[in-house]
């Protein structure tokens, strides 16, 4: 399956960083994240969007931590849901990382795709292409 066909899905998605939560909207918002920095989010649950048992989800989810902090980074946890709460993701928001090194630590755990910000924005970023979709935020509460 093309990883776009789950286009769809991210743009649903419920993305939670600490009290924040926010959806990406194609229409223009006033609303900016932690005043405008850099940031990725990255997780290592269901590679390829194949839903895995809740122990191994969570072992990636301790090696992605464990990698995030060898590789000197700063983080924070994070988390992706549909607006159901049926699919729920643990990941990383990873600040100021270089979007490429970030694109190749998140193929290493087979993901489709990955949230950059930057300047106001946000970008769903492929990660099989490395294209960038950009999106504005809109708050989720």
């Amino acid at each position: 399956m093309n990883p776009k066909d789950f286009r769809a899905a991210y743009l649903e998605t419920i993305y939670t960083v600490g009290e924040m939560r926010f959806r990406l909207s194609s229409q223009p918002t006033s609303q900016t994240l932690f005043d405008n920095r850099r940031f990725s989010v990255v997780t290592a649950y269901n590679p390829r969007s194949q839903l895995l048992e809740k122990a191994e989800n969570q072992a990636r989810h301790q090696q992605l931590e464990a990698d995030v902090l060898a590789l000197g980074w700063q983080s924070a946890p994070s988390l992706g849901s549909s607006p159901s709460g049926d699919w729920i993701e643990h990941g990383l928001l990873i600040w100021d990382a270089p979007l490429e090194l970030v694109l190749d630590l998140a193929r290493r755990y087979g993901q489709h795709a990955i949230l950059f910000a930057e300047a106001g924005q946000v970008a769903l970023v492929w990660c099989e292409s490395g294209e960038l979709e950009w999106f504005f935020v809109l708050s989720a509460d």
